[in-house]
C-alpha cells in the first residue's frame, strides 16, 4: 500500500484516511505525509490561472511554484511544496461531512501529486491481464468505454484493476510497469443495463461500483503493459485499427492530462510516455454491442 503518515489533532480523522489508504492496497510508494486540520481554509488568495478538473482546481508554477489543489464542492484546500512529498490539508466539518465523495475526488486528487514525487504518474487507465497472460492497458476519458470494457472482462474471468485510476512507473530503467489501486468498478445505468448486472454499492446518483470478484474476475495490482487499447462506444460492430508509436504517444498525452503540471515532473512523466508507447502494441478499439454478447471478439480484433 502506499506509505503514508497522517497527522491530525482529530484521531479519528487521522484514522479514517490511513485506513482508506490501506484499502488502496496501492504498492511502490512511500514516506508520504498528509498534515490535515478540520477547519475552514482561509480567503483565497492565489492569482494563479488554474487547471479545472470535474470537482477540483489544481494550481501550480510561479510564483513560489506551490501546488494548490481546490475542492469545489465544499471548502477543503491542500498545498504540497515543489520537493517534498508531504501535503498540507484544510477540510472544513461541511467538506469531511461528505465522506466518501470527499475521499474519491479530494483526496484521490491529492494523492496523485504526492505519489508523483515517488515515480509514479497518473493515467486515465483500466489495467487488465487475459487468461493468456497478456497485460492491457485501457486509455482514455468519461464515457469512453473504459468501465463497460473492464466489467465485462472481469464477468469473463480476466484479472482487471480499476477504471481510472493508473500509474505508471520506470523499472530497472527499461520497462514501464502499470499498478493501480483496489477501488471498485464504476457502471453508469447504461452500463448495467447493457451488461445485466445487478447489486454494487451505489457511489454516485447514477454509478453503482463493483470489485472484480463480484463479477466474476480478480483483482491485479500490477501489470507489463503489452497492449495499449483507446476504446470508444459505438452503435455499429466492433472494429479494432492498430495505431503508430507517435499516434499512440499523443492519446496517452490527451489522456494524461496533469502531465504538464509542475515543470519539474514534466520530463520523467512525459519520457515514460514515449517509452510506454515503444513497449506496448497500441490499438484503437470501437466497442459495438457485438463485444458485449461475444466478448472473445476482442482477440479476434486484437490478435497475439
Amino acid at each position: 500500500m502506499a506509505s503514508a503518515t497522517v497527522h491530525c489533532s482529530d484521531s479519528r480523522v487521522s484514522e479514517s484516511i490511513e485506513r482508506w489508504l490501506h484499502g488502496l492496497r496501492l504498492n511502490g510508494a512511500s514516506d508520504l505525509s498528509l498534515e490535515v486540520r478540520i477547519e475552514s481554509p482561509p480567503p483565497h488568495q492565489d492569482a494563479r490561472v488554474p487547471f479545472k478538473q470535474p470537482g477540483v482546481l489544481i494550481r501550480s508554477g510561479p510564483p513560489g511554484d506551490r501546488l494548490s489543489i481546490e475542492w469545489t464542492p465544499a471548502p477543503a484546500r491542500a498545498t504540497i511544496g515543489n520537493g517534498t512529498a508531504r501535503a498540507d490539508l484544510s477540510i472544513s466539518r461541511e467538506a469531511w461531512d461528505t465522506g466518501e465523495i470527499l475521499f474519491d475526488s479530494f483526496l484521490q486528487a491529492v494523492l496523485i501529486f504526492l505519489l508523483r514525487r515517488r515515480g509514479l504518474h497518473h493515467l486515465h487507465a483500466a489495467n487488465a491481464r487475459d487468461p493468456q497472460g497478456r497485460d492491457w492497458l485501457f486509455v482514455g476519458n468519461a464515457r469512453d468505454g473504459k468501465s463497460t470494457t473492464a466489467a465485462l472482462l472481469a464477468s469473463r474471468g480476466w484479472e482487471v484493476a480499476g477504471d481510472d485510476q493508473t500509474f505508471l512507473s520506470l523499472e530497472n530503467g527499461t520497462t514501464i510497469t502499470a499498478v493501480s489501486p483496489r477501488r471498485p468498478l464504476t457502471l453508469r445505468d447504461g452500463g448495467l443495463k447493457l451488461l445485466e448486472v445487478h447489486g454494487g454499492v451505489r457511489i454516485r446518483p447514477n454509478k453503482r461500483g463493483f470489485h472484480p470478484e463480484e463479477l466474476g474476475g480478480r483483482w491485479i495490482p500490477r501489470t507489463v503493459p503489452d497492449l495499449l487499447v483507446f476504446p470508444t462506444v459505438q452503435a455499429h460492430p466492433s472494429r479494432a485499427r492498430s495505431l503508430k508509436p507517435v499516434e499512440a504517444l499523443r492519446r496517452l498525452v490527451r489522456w494524461s492530462a496533469w502531465v504538464m503540471l509542475e515543470e519539474r515532473f514534466a520530463t520523467e512523466h512525459l519520457q515514460i510516455l514515449k517509452m510506454l508507447a515503444r513497449q506496448a502494441r497500441a490499438y484503437e478499439l470501437a466497442l459495438g454491442p457485438d463485444l458485449i454478447e461475444i466478448p472473445e471478439l476482442i482477440h479476434r480484433l486484437i490478435p497475439c
